[in-house]
């Protein structure tokens, strides 16, 4: 179902290259809020005459000619799609995200971001004029690989921390997050003897957490454009109990997949025979959805998927200030996890769609407790306590009573299998 959104990345993308103002008219939405932001400093704009005024005066970004495509992924939420687009061309590197709406059958152009990085070390020295591309660069979580290209605040922190008879780890620096709800310093993350290590920045000090990857409680990953997240839950090696957040820009999201991978496999064990085939039903944005979430070799032994439906109260989740009426999610079990994934709503023009996932990896050694609960409404729910800290709660309909009986069994005998 994504072709259709690659479809129309790629005549957007043309009509971009070749400056052609009437392809690119015929592809922005219709409604008054559509925005561009190009590369350059002051390329932002709102609304399609406005749009098509900058990027006349603009020109084509030199970036683009010969840009060879090197990552692209697109997401069908029904109404709402999202594009993701990374091309190389010499030393630099064009980033695009963009956001589309579904008018009548075909995909218009919602929102769009796009920045142009330069391979070169970053930040520049003290004094040196930032082109545009440079400044965006800041605003992307980037590989860091050599000690070098660390900033200096972290560098006592990381010697303190730093194995220097073993190769450099892998290391991510996350830029700050900061909207009206939520701030968030910049960190740098690296992983080395099974520990994970997150240095947060605080001004001219740096705040250090360190977790073991096997006592892990959950990890909550969710990706929403440029308001992605990943959301670490558990004991420090200080034995304190810390929810540690990263924010970051759903392109960059293959920078963080290493951490969650790493943590994931340490729960894995012996992979089970058990195998249960996903309902028919099942939107292929989800599918797509569960067949990223699988690592290799894991079997789902049981699910239980809740359609769309209005809620009361709000559905839990790692991330601050995250809140949600009304979505669709599904509940997968597997030899090793708990795996709960949703949609994450928007509300654009006084109307809520679904553009973006959100998934919660459970480790089952972590479940401490696994309930049936009711609703004064009678509406069943699925209350899962993890590390004796935090409860998890999901809700599906009336009708859905006697599977979610039977999956609370199954998670419970899962729970003790690992257990034992």
């Amino acid at each position: 179902m994504k072709q259709g959104l690659l479809e129309a990345w790629q005549q957007c993308l043309r009509a971009w290259l070749e400056a052609d103002e009437a392809g690119l008219e015929a592809l922005l939405a219709s409604r008054p809020n559509v925005m561009w932001v190009g590369p350059d400093p002051g390329a932002l704009w709102q609304g399609r005459a406005a749009i098509l005024d900058g990027l006349r005066a603009a020109g084509t970004p030199p970036a683009l000619s010969g840009a060879v495509p090197v990552h692209v992924d697109a997401y069908d939420g029904g109404t709402w799609g999202w594009m993701l687009y990374v091309g190389q061309v010499q030393a630099l590197t064009l980033r695009v995200s963009s956001v589309w709406l579904r008018e009548g059958d075909a995909w218009r152009l919602f929102a769009l971001h796009a920045d142009v990085a330069e391979q070169v070390p970053f930040p520049a020295q003290p004094g040196a004029l930032l082109t545009g591309a440079h400044q965006t660069m800041g605003a992307w979580a980037r590989r860091i690989e050599t000690v070098t290209q660390v900033p200096l605040v972290y560098r006592s922190a990381l010697a303190e921390r730093l194995d220097t008879q073993a190769p450099f780890p892998y290391m991510v620096l996350i830029p700050p997050f900061e909207d009206a709800l939520l701030r968030l310093p910049e960190q740098v993350v690296f992983e080395q003897d099974g520990i994970l290590h997150i240095l947060r920045r605080k001004g001219d000090w740096v705040e250090a957490r360190a977790y073991r990857l096997a006592e892990v409680c959950a990890l909550e990953m969710g990706l929403v454009l440029l308001q992605s997240w990943l959301t670490v839950v558990g004991p420090t090696l200080e034995g304190a109990w810390e929810m540690t957040s990263l924010a970051f820009n759903a392109a960059t999201r293959p920078l963080l997949m290493p951490f969650v991978q790493r943590v994931r496999m340490m729960y894995q064990g012996a992979v089970s025979d058990a195998v249960a085939a996903l309902p028919a039903d099942l939107p292929e944005k989800f599918a797509h959805y569960v067949r990223e979430s699988l690592l290799p070799g894991t079997s789902v032994v049981s699910w239980l998927w809740r359609p769309d439906i209005t809620l009361t109260e709000a559905l839990s989740s790692l991330w601050p200030f995250y809140r949600a009426e009304r979505v669709n999610h599904l509940t997968l079990l597997t030899h090793a996890e708990l795996i709960l994934i949703w949609d994450q709503m928007a509300e654009r023009a006084g109307e809520e769609e679904a553009y973006g996932g959100v998934w919660l990896y459970i480790p089952l050694r972590h479940v401490t407790d696994v309930a049936l609960h009711e609703a004064a409404d009678g509406s069943p729910s699925l209350v899962v306590t993890l590390c004796g800290k935090i409860t998890v709660e999901r809700r599906f309909t009336v009708n859905q009573r006697i599977e979610l009986e039977a999956l609370v069994r199954q998670i419970g005998a899962a729970v003790q299998a690992v257990a034992e």
